[in-house]
């Protein structure tokens, strides 16, 4: 033991003492090594694979711009779900590396899979979903599919045509999937839709647009995605950051043609290029090179293949004329550039073997053998090529980027980070539920300061108070014991009587009991001032609307005007919504948008407002959230449905603190679930309640049996997200109702805690 003590305090450490005990050193290190390498070292310790997979550095890792492709996935025409690839090494010819994959099984789609785009290192896949494959760590996201919108000005449902990647690790972390949609009543009339890793929504884009170009071979350069039109049309690029659509000037068409000869479109190391072969000496063309202030193109390289028919004669089609176009078959399936420009070359695929041909030198080497499929497996005629183009060739380039996205629903089973200074969200949890409303006695905090006063009465907030007065805000309100502020809603005479909607940020969105919703008065209710407003009555302009849900949205610490949102239909027309806004800055009822289509099972009347949008789950189909400054609807994301089921049970869905929180249970024992939170990072909180089933034998219904989803009777009433205050606040808990007893459920210690007794309206009822 003397030993051991006096190694840990031995002032000459070793060199590899050193360095493992520096983390700084340590990263400047492994910033140089392979990828490869980084792969292997995850598993050397905890500590080193925190290291690797930490984002600051990962994203050093990938500042490295224009990496070259270490090889590319050849797809082979084929009647297979998941045809093999095959792989071709642009590193090492003579002893290749193991490829990434033969064939995409990352995940089980029994539709048929294909790889639609390579970008930096992810490959965007399409079969029964969208996908995001990152073939050097094995990591994959599903991504959600495009909320289908109306087109106008016929209104026909949008078509999705393609779907284009762009990513650059060297600028941004996050991509982006573009969407191009049609309808089939509009012509070459399109729509773009944005998907975001980022946010994990998708989000419309611009104007609709004409245009005759090849969507789905786009490339991504320069921040943008281009798209050629073979047509002679105008062809098109699509600055992605910027959302601007812009027309890309070409090379003219040579006299005689009316289309183009498009034979290779594609980037490399940053430089966008582009091939086209019309005649008659089909085995001489150029390789031209976009300006990147897109002022035109020039020739970068001219290339003379006349040599290599002579060395492989099975290019030549004897049975055509020489001057046919297609006389030499050969196809160009990419163009690397090398740090040292006279180094770059063209990869080729003539039949049966795939070539390496040298700008420089006009050199050439057969790089390996390709054997050709049988004719039955190739969908051209006769003596057809494996690789019909570039399209069917896929650059794989190393890289560790992390492709889930960073807005979705995922479990965390650490402990909460400990903050010393008390954030805003800690006093938004003053006005959280109604079932824990703000403290009456902190009204008296008017007399601390002017800025609680400004606080309590006013709703807006500001840093510089939070700052000023946090510590002691924090040591009063805490200690402050809480009563009912009121036991029914008196603040307005109402025959029908009034029942709470929701509660949101400090008021209370009210309305009345009328059963016909048409009828019915809206209200917005202070429950610490007293004050409230009737809203406007709502116009409704369609034939025997249906009102499928009204629902509040205030945020004091961003304006102090509060926003309603209505969303309703026609009895003609039940899948097709349309959504009003009231804003009390504005005043009156306004229509929002085109009208849209989602699923019957949407439960608009049940929305929650997060992050400055209404979400609204779905039993089934497609959730939906509606942002409400932008006016934007998009598809929330969700935790995968659980084999079995073709539905969803929800049991909690709410917003504390700033953060979205949803409950689903499914098979028994459901005393065990996860809280899952939609944040960034993720969390979900893992729940066990089965010593509270010890504790209280009346959660067990004596005539249900053990199997049934419900067998322990309790209700989530609601989950209080909190950020521990110098060690001395309280940790994040869940409220709960048990056979007329409310409890409270910490999450750090498991402890449980009666809050009141709740009398129920009737024997067994919750």
């Amino acid at each position: 033991m003397a030993d051991a003590s006096t190694a840990k305090r031995n002032p000459n450490p070793s060199s590899s003492e050193t360095v493992a005990s520096n983390d700084d050193l340590l990263n400047q290190i492994l910033l140089y090594l392979p990828i490869r390498s980084l792969l292997r070292f995850k598993s050397v310790s905890k500590h080193w694979l925190s290291l690797i997979t930490n984002p600051h550095f990962l994203h050093l890792r990938t500042t490295h711009p224009n990496p070259r492709p270490s090889g590319l996935f050849l797809y082979r025409y084929s009647h297979q779900i998941h045809p093999d690839f095959d792989f071709l090494s642009l590193l090492n010819y003579e002893s290749p590396s193991k490829p990434p994959f033969k064939a995409l099984t990352f995940i089980h789609d029994p539709s048929d899979l294909r790889i639609l785009q390579s970008c930096n290192g992810l490959l965007l896949c399409r079969g029964l979903h969208l996908y995001i494959y990152n073939p050097t760590t094995s990591q994959f996201a599903t991504l959600p599919q495009p909320p289908r919108r109306v087109l106008t000005p016929l209104r026909c449902f949008t078509t999705f045509y393609a779907y284009n990647l762009a990513f650059d690790p060297s600028k941004s972390p996050p991509y982006k999937v573009v969407s191009v949609n049609f309808s089939c009543g509009l012509p070459d009339h399109y729509e773009l839709e944005i998907y975001s890793s980022e946010t994990g929504l998708w989000s419309p884009s611009g104007d609709p647009f004409t245009g005759d170009v090849s969507f789905n071979l786009g490339v991504f350069w320069n921040g943008a995605l281009h798209w050629i039109s073979t047509s002679g049309g105008d062809s098109l690029y699509f600055n992605v950051d910027e959302e601007r659509l812009e027309t890309m000037p070409m090379p003219p068409i040579p006299d005689g043609w009316e289309e183009r000869r498009l034979r290779y479109f594609r980037e490399s190391r940053d430089h966008l290029h582009l091939i086209e072969i019309y005649g008659p000496h089909i085995t001489q063309f150029n390789v031209y090179e976009m300006e990147r202030d897109y002022c035109g193109w020039f020739v970068k390289y001219r290339v003379d293949i006349d040599a290599i028919p002579n060395a492989f004669p099975e290019m030549i089609r004897s049975s055509l004329d020489p001057s046919d176009l297609h006389y030499y078959q050969f196809v160009i399936l990419d163009l690397i550039r090398e740090e040292n420009d006279e180094e770059s070359f063209l990869v080729l695929h003539i039949p049966g073997k795939v070539i390496r041909y040298n700008f420089q030198d006009k050199s050439f080497r057969e790089l390996f053998d390709v054997p050709r499929c049988p004719d039955n497996e190739c969908f051209s005629f006769e003596g057809s090529l494996n690789f019909s183009g570039w399209f069917d060739a896929f650059e794989f380039i190393e890289s560790l980027a992390y492709v889930a996205s960073t807005a979705k629903w995922i479990c965390f089973q650490e402990k909460q980070e400990h903050h010393v200074a008390m954030s805003l969200t800690n006093y938004k949890l003053l006005y959280s539920t109604v079932f824990q409303p703000p403290n009456t006695k902190s009204s008296r905090l008017a007399s601390v300061s002017e800025a609680s006063h400004h606080h309590h009465y006013h709703l807006a907030l500001s840093a510089d108070t939070i700052a000023s007065n946090a510590d002691l805000l924090t040591k009063i309100l805490l200690r402050l014991p809480i009563r009912s502020l009121f036991r029914i809603l008196t603040f307005i005479p109402d025959p029908s009587g009034l029942k709470i909607l929701q509660s949101c940020n400090g008021l209370l969105f009210c309305c009345s009991s009328q059963t016909h919703n048409l009828k019915r008065k809206y209200h917005v209710y202070n429950h610490t001032t007293k004050q409230f407003t009737m809203l406007p009555t709502l116009g409704f302009g369609s034939p025997r609307p249906v009102v499928h849900g009204v629902n509040f949205a205030f945020n004091p610490a961003k304006s102090p005007h509060y926003k309603v949102m209505c969303v309703q239909s026609s009895n003609f027309s039940s899948e097709h919504y349309q959504i009003k806004i009231y804003s009390s800055n504005t005043g009156p009822w306004r229509v929002s948008g085109q009208p849209f289509i989602a699923h019957v099972n949407i439960q608009f009347n049940g929305g929650v407002y997060r992050n400055g949008a209404i979400h609204w789950l779905s039993i089934r189909g497609d959730p939906l959230c509606f942002g409400v400054d932008k006016k934007c609807l998009q598809i929330m994301p969700m935790p995968p449905l659980p084999s079995g089921y073709d539905r969803r049970w929800f049991n909690y869905f709410g917003e504390s603190g700033d953060h979205l929180h949803l409950i689903e249970r499914y098979r028994p024992p459901n005393m065990q679930f996860n809280i899952y939170e939609l944040e960034r990072p993720f969390r979900v909180y893992p729940i066990d309640l089965g010593s509270v089933a010890a504790e209280f034998p009346e959660m067990i219904p004596t005539r249900t049996i053990a199997e049934h989803l419900n067998f322990y009777k309790f209700v989530i009433l609601s989950v209080v997200r909190r950020e521990t205050i110098g060690g001395g606040g309280q940790s994040s808990f869940m409220v709960l109702h048990i056979n007329g007893k409310v409890m409270r459920y910490s999450f750090e210690d498991k402890s449980l805690k009666k809050l009141c007794d709740f009398t129920a309206s009737a024997p067994g009822d919750l």
